[in-house]
């Protein structure tokens, strides 16, 4: 089914509408071209809603995709945070990772820190992956969690994110009131002081 969602640019495939009365003849016209893989794929019904549903009978499988371990850095200095990053950053790095990859003490015991650390990381990266729910939806939840634990370095990193992704202002903020109508008065205040940051 990801195939039907890709972009013509970047997979060379082509999406074409016409009048239902025409599209046997332009099949057969099309196979015997030799594009034998041309097919119907859709009929439109209506004025849509931008929404597209896609359907499939799971005949045609495809292996999920291998997710990608972030990273772990040294934190940055107070230059390099004041300094504009030329580095491209990974889409889905854990907003609470910087917290937990400092590094613990030179011993054994310290190891075991460092590695019960970096699957930690592992498993924030995971989560906030899209997988069952689209990215665009993790994100809106993201805002809300952020909102709802009052976690200042995470809200400010996911409402960047969220611009990025072309969230509305009305967008970002049904989804941080998620998040205050579970935390109440004191997260209306936190997010009010940090949404324009």
């Amino acid at each position: 089914m990801i195939d039907i969602c890709y972009d013509a640019q970047t997979s060379g495939g082509l999406l074409v509408a016409i009048a239902d009365s025409v599209t046997d003849d332009f099949l057969k016209a099309l196979h015997s071209e030799g594009i034998s893989t041309a097919a119907v794929i859709g009929r439109v019904l209506g004025k849509g809603s931008g929404v597209v549903h896609i359907k499939t009978d799971g005949s045609r499988k495809i292996p999920s995709p291998k997710l990608v371990k972030p990273a772990v850095k040294p934190a940055p200095t107070k230059q390099q945070l004041q300094e504009p990053s030329t580095e491209p950053q990974a889409e889905e790095v854990p907003c609470c990772a910087d917290a937990v990859t400092s590094a613990g003490p030179g011993t054994e015991e310290g190891a075991d820190i460092t590695q019960i650390k970096a699957k930690f990381i592992d498993f924030l990266g995971s989560a906030s992956s899209p997988h069952g729910l689209d990215a665009y939806t993790k994100q809106a939840m993201a805002i809300a969690l952020s909102v709802a634990t009052r976690c200042e370095p995470c809200l400010k990193m996911h409402l960047k994110k969220a611009k990025e992704k072309g969230f509305t202002q009305d967008e970002i903020d049904e989804a941080a009131w998620m998040g205050i109508s579970f935390g109440g008065p004191p997260t209306m205040v936190f997010y009010e002081q940090l949404k324009n940051s």
